[in-house]
């Protein structure tokens, strides 16, 4: 009777990188199943709060950061480009989040400034698909809230925005008899308006949006975003280099 010999399989690994750090970084796709086919990952953005508007600028509140959880499709030897976006200075927009591959994207935006002419907006998570980045799904998404307007004498407060998975949301910052509140992000509260200054930044990753300062400089920031992403590695396939 002849013997059946099986040879193991190779277990299965995951592979973790995130980016605190503002700006870009360029990560080139492994090889993580070792055949050379496109595969998933699991990539959580937040963008950034939008600067609140100084004395000068409208006095609004910064809008807070978009945030989504997506599953993307990458291919190997790409190179692909991961952004993290920085509050928001005092009359400013937030930055966005997300990765990118030529006109292909999966962005959580920024939030919009407070100053005069700006809708104060929250930021939103948005996409496009092109060859080699394709959105598989969205787990869930939320729009950041709208900073709080400077009506008369008083400001308005921010937006508050609900929980959403692991996030636990956060609440507008107050308005006041100066500037308006700063919009919350699904993880930060937005920054309180200032007393006779300017409007509260939004919300992001780091932290709460600043709240306004007093006086004629009014100048308050919102704060930055982040970024992480997973992927699995099986048949001896690479986690490749961290994002750089």
């Amino acid at each position: 009777m002849s013997n059946n010999y099986f040879l193991p399989q190779k277990a299965s690994s995951e592979a973790t990188y995130s980016i605190s750090s503002i700006g870009t970084k360029t990560w080139t796709a492994p090889d993580a199943n070792n055949d050379g086919a496109p595969y998933n990952i699991t990539m959580e953005a937040w963008g950034a709060g939008g600067g609140g508007g100084t004395v000068s600028n409208g006095l609004g509140g910064g809008g807070g950061g978009a945030y989504g959880k997506s599953v993307i499709t990458v291919t190997p030897s790409q190179v692909y480009t991961f952004q993290v976006g920085a509050g928001g200075d005092a009359n400013a927009a937030g930055g966005y989040s997300g990765i990118t591959l030529g006109s292909g994207y999966v962005r959580s935006g920024g939030g919009s400034s407070g100053s005069s002419g700006s809708n104060r907006a929250g930021g939103t998570y948005i996409t496009n698909n092109t060859t080699n980045i394709t959105l598989v799904s969205t787990t869930g998404s939320i729009s950041g809230g709208a900073g709080g307007a400077r009506v008369g004498n008083s400001g308005n407060p921010g937006a508050s925005v609900s929980s959403i998975l692991a996030e636990p949301g956060g609440n507008g910052g107050a308005g006041s008899v100066g500037g308006g509140g700063g919009g919350a992000s699904s993880r930060n509260n937005g920054g309180a308006g200032g007393s006779s200054g300017g409007g509260g930044g939004g919300a992001g990753y780091s932290g709460p949006g600043a709240s306004g300062t007093s006086g004629t400089s009014g100048v308050s920031t919102g704060s930055s975003g982040y970024l992480t992403f997973t992927f699995a590695v099986t048949g001896g396939g690479s986690k490749g280099s961290a994002p750089a």
